[in-house]
């Protein structure tokens, strides 16, 4: 009984070792987690902090570069003016992603300085006409709306602050960026560059019904002409509407919208993204890649571009927007894409 008991006894205490190695292994580790996560976190706010300040200087510099070519009294200053403001926006679009800033702020950001390396490039090499100066100042309006957003965060940063997922785009200013002549600045000045013979409406008309022949087209009609392209509006099966951006001076579909209608269908993150690549190159694009995927409620962006060198050229990217319910591409965006390979 005596050595049952002791060996109980013993093997109860050896258990009882065993347990407390066991948690404090478990401690360690779990603390070796805590610590690491920190210092990861750490380092991702450090890396944030940095992009904010660089963001900042480099917007504060194409200010001054805007301002430098609107009032230029030669060519070759507002050539050398513009120059640096292409420069400065593209290494701003490379900031983006690492900025502190919630999705909805960091796609206009890179909506911005898109926009501003397209303009840029497409107007540098000739004299400004009216209609692109009118274009540029509204250009500097916005940058200098979102300056005033940048220097809040900063200001913030500098008072002890963490920042992470901020906004700094209001309604007015989301109107701004998204106004059509701020969004096509760029298409409407290629055409100078160009220097080829716009395409009528006519011809405009083929290449919609060419490019969504197998969409089951019901009926089409244009819409208008606004900032050097062609509005047509689709109505597919289902009485779905489709709103179609033709170029007139490259003569392709560089932007889309389509309105829906709900179906009670449940689709996954990759058919959306097959779905998306198979949109894209039924629009003749065989040159892009998936470089990002967001998902966005019942939507999911997927971001494409093409490589070069092992690295994305994302100032050259296509968006495009799926929905969830449908599998369908509901929204494309391929001017920053086709104005880079036609200018």
């Amino acid at each position: 009984m005596v050595r049952i008991a002791l060996v109980r006894r013993v093997g109860f205490l050896f258990g009882m070792l065993i347990l407390s190695v066991a948690m404090f292994t478990f401690l360690g580790l779990y603390v070796a987690q805590k610590t690491a996560l920190a210092a990861k976190e750490k380092e991702f706010e450090r890396i944030r902090t940095q992009s904010l300040i660089e963001t900042h200087k480099v917007t504060k510099d194409i200010e001054i570069g805007l301002i430098s070519a609107l009032a230029a009294s030669n060519q070759a200053n507002q050539h050398n003016a513009l120059t640096n403001v292409h420069y400065n926006s593209r290494y701003g679009l490379g900031l983006v992603e690492t900025l502190p800033l919630n999705t909805e702020s960091k796609e206009q950001m890179a909506h911005f300085f898109g926009v501003l390396v397209e303009y840029s490039l497409a107007v540098s090499g000739s004299v400004l006409s009216s209609l692109n100066r009118e274009s540029l100042n509204e250009i500097l309006g916005a940058t200098t709306i979102v300056l005033a957003g940048l220097d809040s965060l900063v200001e913030r940063n500098e008072r002890g602050e963490k920042l992470a997922n901020e906004s700094i785009f209001r309604s007015e200013v989301r109107d701004v960026l998204n106004k059509d002549a701020f969004r096509n600045s760029a298409v409407l000045a290629s055409a100078k560059v160009l220097n080829t013979r716009p395409l009528t409406v006519e011809e405009a008309e083929v290449r919609v019904l060419t490019q969504f022949n197998n969409k089951g087209i019901r009926s089409h009609r244009l819409i208008g002409r606004n900032s050097g392209t062609y509005e047509f509006e689709l109505t597919l099966r289902h009485n779905e509407r489709v709103r179609v951006f033709v170029c007139e001076t490259i003569g392709v579909v560089v932007r889309m919208e389509r309105n829906e209608v709900p179906r009670a269908m449940n689709i996954t993150n990759e058919i959306a993204t097959t779905n998306a690549k198979r949109f894209v190159l039924e629009q003749g694009i065989t040159t892009l890649e998936v470089f990002n995927i967001a998902p966005a409620g019942r939507t999911v962006v997927v971001y494409m571009a093409p490589r070069k060198d092992g690295k994305f050229l994302i100032e050259n990217r296509v968006k495009l927007v799926v929905s969830l319910d449908s599998g369908n591409v509901i929204f494309m965006d391929a001017s920053v894409f086709y104005l880079s390979k036609f200018v």
